[in-house]
């Protein structure tokens, strides 16, 4: 009797997946976060380096943990944070740079695509090795058409999604996309209520075609963060979309400090 009380809790435990070790196994990154990354997104790279062996730490264990039986939710704030945990730690250990684009590419040089940070940073788990980008191909299947994740990957640069100064969480990863997509939407974008033509991330033209599957096109997706007449004009595709370039400074900086180097022409390199 004993033995099958103690069997039918193994098979409890196994059946847990991530669920038994959700609140701990992101402790570590979500106290880092709080800890270095300003309310406004800017982070603290100059203090941060003092706990890359911590970060280095996290994004091992991520590395180690089995997803075989883990809900869409874990799965989904799993890779999230393996992605932003594994680029600080790549940024950490190239410190100090302008830009998250230095020194990639043959000789140092940086060539777009292939060769670009997300490509040549590589992630070794569970035995297999294979390049942060990566992931983002298993957060697309994971996404069932919602779009939502992308602004919750962290590319270190000016013009990107900020670094969410908490971790990723299964019971919480709806209400996190949800907010972290309207502080992108209201930090680099800019919609007129009296104009004909707005101003939208590159971002938005870099994946139309996954803002496209979930309601038409990127302007129909817009429409519900938006309200009144800005709102029913997306809803129709009755503006003139203008992407703005690319600002690939790395977000280390103030505001007021920032070189916007985009308007310069170094923000062709899509991603």
């Amino acid at each position: 009797m004993r033995a099958r009380s103690w069997a039918l809790c193994l098979l409890l435990l196994l059946g847990l997946g991530l669920s038994g070790q959700a609140q701990s196994l992101h402790r570590e990154w979500d106290r880092l976060l709080k800890r270095y990354v300003h309310p406004h997104g800017r982070i603290d790279y100059a203090s941060f380096r003092a706990d890359t062996a911590a970060v280095r730490r996290y994004v091992e264990r991520l590395a180690r943990t089995s997803l075989s039986r883990a809900s869409r939710q874990e799965r989904m704030a799993y890779w999230i944070n393996l992605w932003n945990a594994t680029t600080v730690y790549a940024l950490l250990k190239r410190l100090p740079r302008r830009s998250v684009l230095e020194g990639h590419g043959l000789l140092g040089l940086h060539i777009p695509g292939w060769r670009s940070f997300w490509r040549s940073t590589r992630l070794s788990r569970l035995g297999r090795t294979f390049p942060l980008w990566a992931i983002y191909d298993s957060l697309r299947a994971l996404s069932q058409e919602d779009p939502r994740w992308l602004f919750a990957l962290y590319r270190p640069a000016r013009g990107g999604p900020p670094l969410r100064a908490e971790a990723y969480r299964a019971e919480r990863i709806a209400e996190q996309l949800d907010d972290q997509t309207r502080i992108f939407l209201a930090r680099y974008n800019r919609i007129p209520d009296a104009e004909t033509t707005i101003r939208l991330s590159r971002l938005f033209e870099w994946h139309a075609g996954l803002f496209a599957r979930q309601a038409g096109s990127v302007q129909r997706w817009l429409a519900p963060y938006f309200e009144g007449s800005v709102a029913s004009r997306l809803a129709y595709n009755g503006y003139r979309i203008v992407y703005a370039p690319y600002d690939w400074t790395l977000d280390d900086r103030p505001e007021q400090e920032a070189v916007h180097e985009a308007d310069r022409g170094r923000s062709r390199t899509r991603f």
